[in-house]
């Protein structure tokens, strides 16, 4: 920039955006309004973005509409009925048991299949009499195997019902050391433990924006009160999905979380930084609407560029659940202007006098070290050696007088 601000000059035009000031007072005139209508949808809105239908498996993104996958395994359903594996492994021990047990899954409903070693070879034949290498497939030394085909999806509430019943099957006739695994059975741990995982993380990401804000601002109100606005943006965005009745991929709901988090942030600090500015000389009507004048411009250019992308993404890509991200980059982040020209500014002109309050103390506790600083002694530059030559005088003087005396 610096190397070409002659180009930069020839190259100016007129701003393209108008001037913000009519916008800005009337946020400040609707201002008690928004913070009213923010608090009786707060709860709300935190209540039915956790209600979301999220999913967690491998066919969230590989095998969701509008890829290849999808349409071969809806041409093989159609052609042949929905089949999804489930796989049983339990202890070489008792053919007999295991004859009961695939009886039993197999008085399922939902049980389209069972095959085991049990139910393929005719009765009264030992497995003595076949070759081991006919049976490696369904028995070996230790562990026998069970695949069980249900007519589910592999994620699906039906597909986890029948899974957990599935495996309360097998945990009866083989309390120990079996295992159901699958897609549907892995689905459901994945789902547990990032559900878990993420709590901690959401709690930890928002105690570090936090702990920025408070390092910023050198105050704890500040960070509470930044951090309204910016969850508000995520609640709001992910209401829509619910209200559709759609689903979301998990971990793009993480991804974009963070994105919209990120961004609001930077718009938050922007705000927070030019109210304070304005309200050291001016009184908080005059900094509130001087605020949003300034900050508009540079709040809308990046957050349409945010917006467009991902709008972008949302009407180009042919795969929905790719798709549905981009809507949710791109209406998050026309939510985080909203936010930030309405909702901010109130709650700062709200808490005011706190803030200001804690602005001063910081100020005059900085003055106080300053203070303290200018009382304490300070070492000149050369003092040391100035010291250290003058010592070196006085003792020879000492040592000259000592030998006058003696003589």
């Amino acid at each position: 920039i610096l190397h070409s601000y002659k180009l930069v000059e020839k190259t100016a035009h007129r701003p393209f955006l108008p001037k913000f000031g009519k916008l800005a007072k009337f946020s400040f005139n609707i201002r008690y309004a928004v913070l009213i209508f923010v608090a009786l949808v707060a709860v709300p809105a935190y209540v039915a973005q956790g209600m979301n239908d999220f999913v967690y498996g491998g066919e969230t993104m590989g095998a969701s509409p509008g890829t290849q996958l999808y349409a071969d395994e809806q041409a093989i359903d159609a052609q042949f009925g929905r089949s999804n594996l489930l796989m049983a492994l339990y202890p070489n021990t008792s053919m007999v048991k295991e004859g009961q047990l695939s009886d039993e899954l197999e008085n399922l409903s939902y049980v389209k299949s069972v095959t085991s070693l049990s139910n393929t070879l005719p009765k009264g034949i030992p497995t003595s009499m076949v070759p081991k290498s006919e049976l490696k497939d369904l028995h070996t030394d230790r562990y026998a195997r069970m695949m069980i085909y249900i007519r589910t999806k592999g994620e699906s509430e039906l597909a986890f019902r029948a899974s957990d019943e599935i495996q309360a099957i097998v945990k009866k006739y083989y309390p120990k050391d079996s295992y159901v695994i699958g897609e549907t059975p892995s689905t459901q741990d994945i789902k547990t433990t990032i559900n878990g995982d993420y709590n901690v993380v959401d709690l930890l990401s928002l105690a570090g924006v936090a702990v920025i804000y408070a390092i910023t601002f050198k105050s704890a109100l500040i960070p509470l009160l930044l951090l309204i606005p910016v969850e508000m943006t995520v609640f709001l965005d992910m209401i829509f999905p619910y209200l559709a009745g759609s689903s979301l991929v998990f971990m793009g709901y993480l991804i974009v979380s963070n994105i919209i988090l990120g961004a609001t942030d930077d718009y938050g600090i922007l705000i927070t930084t030019t109210y304070l500015n304005f309200r050291g000389r001016m009184d908080r009507k005059q900094a509130f609407i001087k605020t949003i004048a300034m900050c508009t411009p540079s709040i809308i250019s990046s957050a349409m560029i945010l917006s467009g992308a991902g709008y972008i993404l949302y009407f180009t890509s042919s795969i929905r659940a790719i798709g549905d991200l981009g809507h949710l980059v791109g209406r998050g982040a026309l939510l985080s202007i909203m936010l930030m020209i309405f909702l901010l500014p109130a709650i700062l002109y709200l808490f005011d006098k706190p803030i200001i309050y804690g602005q001063l103390r910081h100020v005059q506790h900085l003055e106080r070290l300053r203070e303290m600083k200018k009382e304490k002694p300070v070492l000149r530059k050369g003092g040391l050696k100035n010291f250290c030559k003058q010592l070196k005088n006085f003792l020879q003087g000492v040592f000259r007088f000592g030998k006058i005396r003696q003589k």
